[in-house]
Formats: C-alpha cells, sequence, structure tokens
C-alpha cells in the first residue's frame, strides 16, 4: 500500500529548477505538464479538504501519478491578490510520485488506497 504520495516524492519548487540549481530529470511530468497541473490544482484550492494542500491524479496513457500542491493560507492569498513573484522567500512545493501503471497488478494494488481516499474528497 502506499500513501497519498511515496515516502520519497520529487518536490519541484514553485520557481524553475535552473533558478536553484538543480535539475532534476523528470522522465513523467514535463515543466508544461507541470505548470498546467499546479494551475488547475490552484483554481480549486479554495474547495479542497486538505489542510495546506491539494492532491491531483495525471494519467498518462497506463501510467498515474498522484500529486500534491502544498501552500499555507498566506500564499494562497498572495497569489490571489497578484502579490506573489518569483523571487518570494516562501514558495508553494508541488510533490509527485514516481508513475505507476495500472495494468500491472502490483501498481494497481498500490493505487487502490489513495483512489478511494480520492472519492472521498467532496
Amino acid at each position: 500500500m502506499i500513501s497519498v504520495y511515496s515516502d520519497e516524492p520529487d518536490e519541484i519548487p514553485s520557481s524553475t529548477a535552473s533558478e536553484n540549481g538543480h535539475c532534476p530529470i523528470i522522465a513523467q511530468l514535463s515543466e508544461e505538464m507541470i505548470g498546467q497541473h499546479c494551475g488547475e490544482l490552484l483554481l480549486k484550492y479554495s474547495q479542497s479538504i486538505g489542510h495546506g494542500s491539494i492532491f491531483g491524479i495525471v494519467v498518462q496513457q497506463t501510467q498515474v501519478t498522484l500529486t500534491e500542491l502544498r501552500m499555507t493560507e498566506t500564499q494562497y492569498q498572495n497569489i490571489k491578490a497578484g502579490n506573489f513573484t518569483h523571487f518570494t522567500i516562501e514558495k508553494p512545493s508541488f510533490m509527485y510520485t514516481r508513475p505507476y501503471n495500472f495494468m500491472k497488478k502490483e501498481d494497481l494494488e498500490k493505487l487502490v488506497e489513495p483512489f478511494i481516499m480520492f472519492g472521498l474528497e467532496p
């Protein structure tokens, strides 16, 4: 069984990887996809029951990646008000799991619990 995100999720800060001197290779999610997905999560952030987090799912063919966008209420309000810049010290974080192939029995078994949890969120 897995939790909503793995024990060692890859964390991509809200600034670009090159600004941080850290250039992770993201095999399953491109920077464009991360940006689009974070934007979609941000639109739904106020409806999340999570405390400072909203969870999501990215499906690419048979690969399923679970995601989390985490931020404080102050960060969220600053983004809504347009007062957030890339130079802001305290930034939201985006984490994701490795891709799980739902066609593989062992991966599908690990996805069942998070899918049930997603179904419980209004």
